[in-house]
């Protein structure tokens, strides 16, 4: 009897689950990492123009101008080697660069841009992009590659939206012929990027008057650029001639790409260095208004009134004289008693006893007093002179009293 395999365990069953799962897993990885891929692969993608990038006109049969053209950058021809309309052999025309009418710079330049020509004709145009039967005025475009099966035509203004990246790119593949009206235009929004601009016209391209035309056309056959058109970009024509009449043609700028990453902001970050504010502390100030009434200095100079001197003349009748008049009776009845008021020698006695010498009595000073304050000082000198007398000699007192008993 044939030996059974054993019935997987849990075990084995769980090991070999997670090894089916991520093998699925790792083919969705790989096959949306194709898609994204080729996502972003179906973005146009710069041509690689070689030599042929500092032309801003290459011809094959030849280049003709007719008026003031300016063209910055080579000019150059190949196979043929005609060239006029220039100031090299003299003509209307200036060349800011080198012109190259035949020889072998001209003709690796006319290599390269066939390559470049190739190299744009085999890029992918998708469905949704076809714009075949529309006129491109008016429309508003972003990056992508897009085709016309037969002819283009442009009335009006094309805007280009380069979605804030200037590296972004523009690829126009045209069947047929291209042909702009008067005064149309391309124009940018969100970036510039004219480098990255791109026409490739199967048969001929002409620019209408005063076109403001951007981008580089590399025509298989020729190119025409009607009067006063103007274009950022390069006219090249590989198997016929390019054809000019006072225009302006301008090598066209280009920018870097942009990361999907943004490198990191080098720019140096100065950080403002802030000086402490310090408030100052302030004492409040007596604000109180002083009072500036002026102070009178002024010495009160009102004279002092002198008292006027009393000159009424003293009654001296019944006494003797005090200011120097004649002497007058004594009261007791006995001599006049001379005049005191002048020093006289001798006080004669009250009751005629000897004369007691006067004492010396110096001179009243002069004190402004009026006549009654002399008479009254006077007045007491004679009493207290009298007082003395009697207390010195008792027995006259007695006498006195005797005599008058």
């Amino acid at each position: 009897m044939p030996a059974t395999a054993p019935a997987p365990t849990p075990a084995s069953v769980d090991r070999r689950r997670p090894r089916g799962k991520f093998a699925a897993l790792g083919v969705v990885a790989v096959l949306g990492t194709a898609v994204l891929a080729a996502g972003i692969s179906g973005a146009a993608t710069s041509a690689d123009l070689g030599t042929a990038e500092s032309f801003g006109v290459l011809g094959a049969s030849a280049v003709t101008n007719t008026g003031p053209t300016t063209v910055w950058g080579d000019l150059g021809v190949h196979p043929g080697n005609s060239v006029s309309g220039f100031d090299d052999p003299g003509g209307p025309g200036t060349v800011d660069g080198t012109i190259y009418a035949g020889g072998a710079i001209a003709q690796q330049a006319h290599e390269d841009a066939t390559q470049a020509y190739l190299g744009l004709e085999g890029e992918t145009c998708q469905p949704e992009n076809n714009l075949t039967g529309e006129d491109l005025g008016g429309l508003t475009l972003t990056p992508g590659v897009y085709c016309f099966d037969t002819s283009a035509q442009l009335t009006g203004t094309l805007t280009l939206d380069a979605l804030e990246n200037p590296a972004s790119e523009f690829t126009f593949q045209v069947g047929s012929t291209l042909t702009t009206a008067d005064d149309s235009s391309v124009q940018f929004l969100n970036g510039f990027a004219s480098c990255n601009v791109f026409w490739q016209i199967g048969s001929s391209a002409t620019l209408g008057t005063r076109t403001e035309f951007v981008g580089t056309v590399i025509a298989q056959a020729a190119v025409t650029a009607v009067t006063d058109a103007t274009v950022e970009g390069r006219l090249i024509a590989l198997v016929e001639a390019v054809t000019l009449d006072s225009n302006v043609i301008t090598e066209p700028v280009c920018a870097a790409a942009v990361d999907d990453e943004e490198p990191p902001d080098t720019t140096p970050v100065t950080t403002p260095v802030t000086t402490p504010v310090t408030t100052p502390v302030t004492t409040p100030v007596d604000q109180t208004p002083v009072d500036e009434t002026p102070v009178d200095d002024e010495v009160d100079e009102t004279p002092v009134a002198d008292s006027p001197t009393d000159t009424t003349p003293v009654d001296d009748s019944g006494g003797g004289a005090l200011d120097g008049g004649p002497a007058g009776p004594a009261t007791t009845g006995g001599p006049a008693v001379p005049e005191l008021a002048t020093g006289g020698p001798f006080v004669p006695a009250l009751t005629g006893g000897p004369a007691v010498p006067a004492s010396p009595r110096p001179p009243l000073p002069n004190t402004g007093s009026n006549t009654m304050t002399l008479g009254v000082v006077g007045l007491l000198t004679i009493l207290m002179g009298t007082a003395l007398v009697l207390i010195a000699d008792p027995k006259r007192i007695h006498a006195a009293r005797s005599s008058h008993g």
